[in-house]
């Protein structure tokens, strides 16, 4: 006799039945969002990196698409300090507090440590020196007008020097204020390490302001010393420095493609400064770039000179926007001016 189910144990195996159908129904209801968000999440950061690598090894098209705008109208300072002091004044203690005045000094000089023939010159424990009386600073300072609301570029270069008879945790470092706000940035620096002469340090500082309006604006430019005994001392020089209005950006559909890559250099990863500020300064006409790129999502471009440098690039959309989704690619790229930074694409 062939075995039958009972109604009650029909009823059991239908209702285990049908939980299982529900308990796995729901699993896929609940879990199909996230998978999807995930499938979402990839092709962003899949477009997110390619932009990176459009950005980092792509000159754009043409591959000279930054000098398309107008040339510079206005020089705000074009100071090489060959024949003066070209209206810099010096300032004691100009950076992070210092208390140390008549042990600083400042000076124009003709010296080698000049980027050519004759520079700015700050002496920190250099006069009437101290042993172990706190930390020093100085630097030079300059105002300049804005008639005009307009997009500035600042450069300067620089010489760093560290006596050689200073300890382990002693330093000299590159200080500058930011002309946009007045905050103080702290550049490159020199830090003590046993070598049988004075170490010195050179190089440039060049950064894009972004629009600025009328008004007085005040550069200024100098070295900070932690500490020394009275026979340790340290210095720096400032040399070139320029202060100009920037290229106007090309106007709509002047660039086909942009690319930061140094079309002058066969290397991987090397930007062009120009293009670097000449990109900044169309982020202004956010959603022309953000077409120009190709992107289908809104995203944020910063790129800052590392370690401690200012901010070149800062392209993001020009009102604030919910972000439901958010992928963060990052890369290490080198500049063409000899320094190297760190680009940050955001993309939602």
């Amino acid at each position: 006799m062939k075995g039958q189910l009972s109604f009650v144990e029909y009823l059991v195996s239908f209702l285990v039945f049908i939980t299982f159908i529900s308990y796995f129904f729901l699993r896929i209801i609940n879990e199909t969002p996230i998978f999807l968000n995930e499938i979402r999440n990839e092709r962003i950061r899949a477009e997110a990196f390619q932009l990176s690598e459009i950005l980092v090894n792509d000159p754009g098209e043409p591959i000279n698409w930054e000098t398309s705008g107008s040339p510079p109208s206005t020089t705000f300072i074009d100071a090489d300090f060959e024949s003066d002091r070209e209206g810099f004044v010096y300032q004691d203690d100009l950076y992070r507090g210092t208390n140390n005045p008549f042990r600083e000094r400042g000076r124009r000089e003709s010296s080698v440590n000049c980027a050519s023939g004759s520079c700015l010159e700050v002496g920190l424990n250099m006069q009437n020196p101290c042993n172990y009386c706190g930390a020093f600073s100085g630097g030079w300072v300059r105002s300049f007008d804005i008639n005009s609301p307009t997009t500035v570029r600042v450069s300067f270069d620089y010489t760093l020097r560290l006596d050689k008879d200073t300890e382990l945790d002693e330093f000299v470092y590159l200080y500058y204020r930011d002309i946009r706000d007045g905050s103080e940035v702290q550049g490159d620096f020199i830090v003590h390490n046993n070598p049988p002469t004075d170490e010195y340090k050179s190089g440039s500082v060049s950064y894009t302001t972004g629009m600025l309006p009328t008004g007085t604006y005040t550069f200024d430019a100098g070295c900070y010393f932690n500490k020394g005994a009275s026979s340790e001392n340290a210095e720096c020089w400032i040399d070139n420095v320029l202060i100009t209005e920037t290229a106007a950006a090309p106007p709509p559909g002047t660039s086909r493609r942009l690319g930061l890559s140094d079309v002058n250099s066969n290397k991987t990863n090397l930007l062009s400064l120009d293009k670097i500020n000449q990109l900044d300064l169309e982020c202004s006409n956010y959603y022309n770039v953000k077409n120009l790129l190709g992107s289908d999502h809104d995203f944020s471009i910063i790129l800052k000179v590392e370690p401690n440098g200012p901010i070149l690039l800062n392209c993001y959309p020009p009102q604030t926007i919910t972000r439901t989704l958010n992928v963060t690619v990052k890369r290490i790229v080198a500049i063409n001016d000899g320094s190297y930074g760190e680009m940050t694409i955001q993309m939602w």
